[in-house]
């Protein structure tokens, strides 16, 4: 019998299921710990790019902030000047908590775009038999949904914090 053209081969298929396999435990190494799936809004980050700022912050203090974010606080710097600075030292609490928050949350987020990864790597192979079981199966959204309602309610308070101060928080959303 002859294989039919874009059907995967036993090979693929044996490929992809050891793929699928690798999905499911990074998923079930991590998912006891994250709560039953919210509703999809909530994954949004607030303000978008919004927490770069305070990752600026932080990696400006270490003296080794990178290229990408450094506008964040080149910017905060050019256009509130000592408004940011007073903005900065009055709120280092909230600020250390978004920045403690923010190096945790990192390291969260590296587990569902792993499973990304190998999701796309599925689909790539033409595969869509087991993705699409993957879809049902490793509900790997319900970790950034998690990851954010942790930390979009502390970027709120710093965004209503920074108005206060009489600066405009949606220059940095992004």
């Amino acid at each position: 019998m002859t294989e039919r053209k874009n059907e995967p081969n036993n090979s693929a298929i044996e490929e992809g299921e050891q793929i699928y396999r690798q999905m499911l435990a990074l998923f079930q190494s991590a998912a006891t710990k994250y709560s039953k799936r919210k509703d999809i809004e909530s994954y949004a980050p607030f303000g978008n790019n919004f927490m770069l700022l305070f990752k600026s912050i932080k990696e400006n203090s270490k003296q080794k902030i990178g290229k990408g974010i450094e506008m964040y606080f080149k910017k905060a710097e050019k256009v509130y000047g000592v408004t940011w600075t007073k903005f900065l030292s009055e709120n280092a609490a909230l600020i250390t908590q978004i920045e403690g928050l923010i190096e945790g949350l990192i390291e969260e987020l590296k587990l569902p775009r792993e499973i990304n990864r190998l999701h796309i790597q599925l689909y790539k192979k033409q595969l869509l038999a087991i993705a699409e079981r993957a879809e049902q199966d490793i509900d790997y959204g319900r970790i950034e949904v998690d990851v954010w309602q942790r930390l979009n309610p502390l970027l709120e308070q710093a965004s209503e914090t920074m108005r206060r101060y009489g600066m405009d928080p949606e220059k940095f959303y992004g």
